[in-house]
């Protein structure tokens, strides 16, 4: 059995390999983003976000699918390419993190690549403030502006999670759900009533809330342990309470 995790930064390990916050955590002093440091952090990081933390605790292999900055379509591109794999096997496990709506996955023919665009302003990525990326800038600002519509955008998601249930359902693999993104707009008491309808979907949710309003209202964030750093990425606590959380769902469902 293999458990396969797939999202964005907040499953990918964002933040912890911050220098800052690994300077923080560690009592270490790494100054710079040398190749010897990147590796620290990188290996920091792959250690203690929660995929792994779920594999230590359950003793099982996992992999990590996980792209900063990753768009829902893309998340789904990825989870439909693993689950068509010759590697996937009959009861394996599938933990799909989703993500921001207004995220995109936009081909760019002057650089021949797709992007999963997150930002409107030109200094974040994938622009950098390259002259060459003015273009996909100009033109996320525009589709952001005039033609986003989050509501559509839950609508949609929650179509492809019914299609996926029933096509891994057929293949015999174990597939859930764990919105960052909240799949309904309302105070907490609404999305509890909401997530409520959706248990045969099989959603993983934190007292009853999805991880990103959990970790939001809980103070799990880089940000509100370290004040220094703006990060909204989950803390070690953070990664730790959440990989427990999934555990126990498992043992729940009599998977593990």
């Amino acid at each position: 059995m293999i458990i396969n995790f797939f999202g964005c930064s907040f499953t990918e390990g964002g933040g912890l390999d911050n220098i800052e916050y690994y300077n923080f955590k560690t009592n270490s002093n790494l100054e710079d983003y040398t190749l010897k440091n990147t590796h620290f952090l990188k290996k920091f990081k792959e250690k203690y976000r929660y995929s792994n933390v779920v594999g230590e605790l359950i003793g099982c292999k996992t992999r990590n699918f996980a792209i900063g900055c990753n768009s829902n379509e893309n998340i789904l591109n990825k989870l439909f390419e693993i689950v068509n794999s010759n590697e996937t096997k009959k009861g394996d496990i599938f933990i799909v993190q989703t993500t921001i709506f207004s995220r995109r996955h936009i081909w760019y023919e002057p650089t021949e690549t797709f992007y999963s665009v997150n930002t409107l302003e030109m200094s974040g990525w994938p622009y950098q403030n390259k002259e060459e990326m003015k273009k996909l800038n100009e033109l996320y600002n525009l589709y952001f502006s005039y033609s986003h519509n989050e509501q559509y955008e839950m609508d949609k998601l929650l179509m492809y999670i019914d299609l996926f249930n029933a096509y891994c359902k057929e293949k015999g693999l174990k597939l859930f759900w764990m919105p960052w993104a909240d799949l309904v707009i309302g105070d907490n008491n609404t999305k509890k009533n909401f997530y409520s309808k959706f248990i045969e979907k099989n959603f993983i949710l934190f007292n009853e809330l999805s991880m990103g309003s959990f970790i939001n209202s809980n103070e799990l964030r880089i940000k509100d342990e370290l004040k220094t750093l703006l990060d909204n990425h989950k803390t070690l606590d953070g990664h730790k309470i959440v990989a427990e959380r999934i555990v126990e769902f498992l043992k729940q469902k009599k998977i593990v």
